[in-house]
């Protein structure tokens, strides 16, 4: 009766699903949303922009290493200007805001020394 008037039924274990239009396959949803996530997101972006513009600046270290039981001597290194920022493809130091594949750093050091001293017994 239902078949003549144009509505066929099908019993649930038998009825194919039907695709959902516009919509990605789950694998393909699953991969855009790695993409997105991990790729070229936007937190993606923000994070390797922040990471790319961090800079170090250190200023005034003196490290001493001193032994007196070894014959008595002391080790040292002194830094008065330590420093990393991020620059330019031409070296000027810059803030960088596009993500690229290459992240240019400028270390520079000032009135660096080492020094090695042995006090007699």
């Amino acid at each position: 009766e239902q078949q003549s008037q144009g509505h066929h039924h099908r019993s649930p274990s038998t009825a194919a699903p039907a695709a959902a239009p516009n919509l990605p396959s789950p694998s393909a949803a699953g991969e855009a949303l790695s993409t997105s996530y991990y790729g070229s997101g936007f937190f993606h972006r923000l994070r390797r922009v922040i990471l790319d513009n961090i800079q170090v600046k250190i200023r005034s270290v003196h490290v001493r290493y001193e032994d007196p039981e070894q014959g008595g001597f002391s080790l040292g290194m002194v830094v008065s200007d330590l420093g990393c920022v991020s620059s330019s493809p031409t070296w000027s130091p810059s803030f960088v805001t596009e993500v690229g594949p290459f992240t240019h750093k400028l270390l520079s050091l000032r009135q660096f020394s080492l020094y090695l001293r042995s006090c007699p017994v």
